[in-house]
C-alpha cells in the first residue's frame, strides 16, 4: 500500500509550514491509513496503517520511527507527556510503546479487534474499544481499562454492540464510548458516559446510527459526538442529580401559578428559587417580602405557624 497524505498547518506566528507528502508503506495496496494523532507538542504525527505504525516530524514529514507491528493498526494515541504512544491493532492486540527507543512497555490480548485507544489525563490507565466481542465468548461489545504500564485489567465496560470510540473526561472520572449500530445486533449506534470506579453506567444517548467519534470538552462538561446519520452533536453531561435540577431552575422562564400546582397536588407555597429569580407569577414586591419570613420557618424545621401567601395578582 502506498497512501499519499498532505500535511499543512501553521506555526504559532502564523507561518505556514512547506507542503509536506507522508507515505505509509503497508502490504496490501487496497488498504489505507486508517489512524492519526498529533503528538501533545504539535510536533509529530502518530500514523497506523496496514501493519505499520509511523512517527512523522510534522514540520518536514520525515519519519523518525516505523513499528512494524503484522496486523491493520487501527487505533493510535500518544500519551499525555508525549513519551509512549498506544497502538490497536486489528488481530485483537494493544500495544504501548516508548516512542523514541520504540521499545514495548506493555502488550494486552483482547481476542477481538481494538477499534479504539485513550489514555487517561495523568497517563495511568488505558482505555480500549473492541469492534466484535462476540469473537471472547461475550453476548455484547466491550471496553476495557488496563493499567499502561503493566497492562493489567481495571476494568471492563459491557455493551451490547461493538465500542468503536473511547474519550476520557479531563479528571479521570469519566469514559464516553462510541457504539456501532448493526441490522445483526438489532441495535443502534450510541454514546454512552460510563463512570470508571465503579463501572457503572451514567448515561446514554441513542444517535439511531453508528456513532464513530467521542470528545469530551476540555472546559465543561460536555461531550461532541459524530455519527453515521451526518451529524456532530453537542451534549451537557450533568454529573449528578443537583447539577441536573440546577440546570432546569436556571433555564426556566416562569413557574406554575398556585392554582396549577394544586392540580399536580402541590402545595400552593412556590419554590423559594422561584421568588429568588422573581419568576412570574412571583415576581412582585409582596413575594420578595414574603420570601424571608419563608426560609426562616423552613430553616426552624417548619415549626410555627405557615407564613401567609400573598396573593396572586
Amino acid at each position: 500500500m502506498v497512501v499519499d497524505t498532505s500535511v499543512q498547518h501553521r506555526d504559532p506566528d502564523g507561518k505556514q509550514f512547506p507542503h509536506q507528502e507522508i507515505r505509509s508503506h503497508g502490504r496490501d495496496r487496497d488498504e489505507r491509513s486508517a489512524a492519526v494523532a498529533w503528538s501533545p507538542d504539535g510536533r509529530s504525527l502518530a500514523i497506523g496503517s496496514d501493519g505499520l505504525a509511523q512517527i512523522v516530524e510534522a514540520a518536514t514529514g520525515k519519519v523518525f520511527s516505523r513499528m512494524a507491528q503484522g496486523h491493520s493498526v487501527l487505533a493510535v494515541a500518544w500519551s499525555p507527556d508525549g513519551r509512549s504512544l498506544a497502538i490497536g491493532l486489528y488481530n485483537g492486540s494493544a500495544r504501548v510503546f516508548e516512542v523514541h527507543s520504540d521499545r514495548e512497555i506493555s502488550k494486552t490480548e483482547h481476542g477481538s479487534p481494538v477499534t479504539a485507544v485513550a489514555w487517561s489525563s495523568d497517563g495511568r490507565w488505558l482505555a480500549v474499544g473492541l469492534g466484535d466481542a462476540s469473537l471472547l465468548g461475550e453476548e455484547s461489545g466491550m471496553a476495557r481499562v488496563v493499567n499502561a504500564v503493566t497492562g493489567t485489567e481495571v476494568t471492563r465496560l459491557t455493551h451490547d454492540i461493538p465500542v468503536v470510540a473511547v474519550a476520557w473526561s479531563a479528571d479521570g472520572r469519566l469514559l464516553a464510548t462510541g457504539s456501532q449500530g448493526s441490522i445483526f445486533f438489532k441495535s443502534s449506534g450510541s454514546a454512552r458516559i460510563f463512570d470508571v470506579a465503579t463501572s457503572s453506567e451514567v448515561a446514554r444517548v441513542a444517535q439511531g446510527r453508528s456513532v464513530y467519534s467521542v470528545a469530551w470538552s476540555p472546559v465543561s462538561p460536555a461531550v461532541l459526538t459524530g455519527s453515521a446519520d451526518g451529524t456532530a452533536r453537542l451534549w451537557r453531561v450533568f454529573l449528578t442529580d443537583e447539577a441536573l435540577v440546577t440546570a432546569a431552575k436556571n433555564r426556566a422562564a416562569r413557574c406554575l401559578t398556585q392554582k396549577q400546582r394544586q392540580q399536580f397536588f402541590l402545595s400552593a407555597a412556590p419554590p423559594t428559587w422561584c421568588v429568588e429569580r422573581r419568576l412570574w407569577p412571583y415576581h412582585g414586591d409582596d413575594w420578595r417580602a414574603w420570601l424571608p419570613l419563608r426560609k426562616t420557618w423552613l430553616a426552624n424545621e417548619r415549626q410555627g405557624p405557615e407564613p401567609m401567601l400573598p396573593k396572586e395578582g
